[in-house]
């Protein structure tokens, strides 16, 4: 035999010798117990670090009341945007007659079948009456938004920006 096939064997007997010792000799010199009287002290001491755990993390009154208001009924969704900037608005006021109204279409959304035009720096859709008083918007274009003027019963055309194309 060669060097090579003699090393080969030598270690398939190291491997088979270890295979015999962990099965035979090692389990047997294990000796496995069952006494109940054990498995129920240590299932108490157990129970008595878990209790000490959690007396540790009891809650502290800010927690409860932190708990108790997340739990309660919101009024008004603190995380939506479009809500929280409608109320902060300023109210609308009506525009006298002979004053000149310039609106400024700066962006146009089109998701699905719902169009919002960016008029003022504000989000509308069709139908909605703009900050000004009187004013509804008609009509939502990628270029163009017709907003309608109710007080004097005409329409103007806002063209888009062109730095918005």
């Amino acid at each position: 035999m060669s060097k090579r096939e003699i090393i080969i064997v030598f270690a398939a007997l190291v491997a088979i010798m270890y295979a015999v010792y962990s099965l035979f000799i090692a389990s047997s010199s294990k000796q496995i117990t069952n006494d109940t009287t054990m498995k129920k002290a240590e299932a108490a001491r157990s129970i008595a670090n878990f209790s000490a755990i959690l007396d540790k993390d009891a809650l502290t009154k800010t927690d409860i009341y932190i708990i108790t208001r997340s739990e309660a009924e919101w009024e008004k969704d603190p995380f939506l945007k479009t809500e929280l900037a409608k109320e902060l608005k300023i109210p609308k006021q009506p525009v006298p007659l002979e004053e000149k109204i310039n609106f400024t279409y700066s962006g146009y959304i089109e998701i699905g079948d719902k169009r919002m035009a960016i008029i003022n720096d504000v989000e509308y859709e069709t139908d909605d009456e703009l900050e000004l008083t009187g004013y509804i918007v008609e009509r939502i274009d990628p270029l163009e938004v017709i907003i309608s003027d109710i007080e004097r019963q005409r329409k103007i055309t806002v063209p888009i920006e062109p730095e918005a194309l």
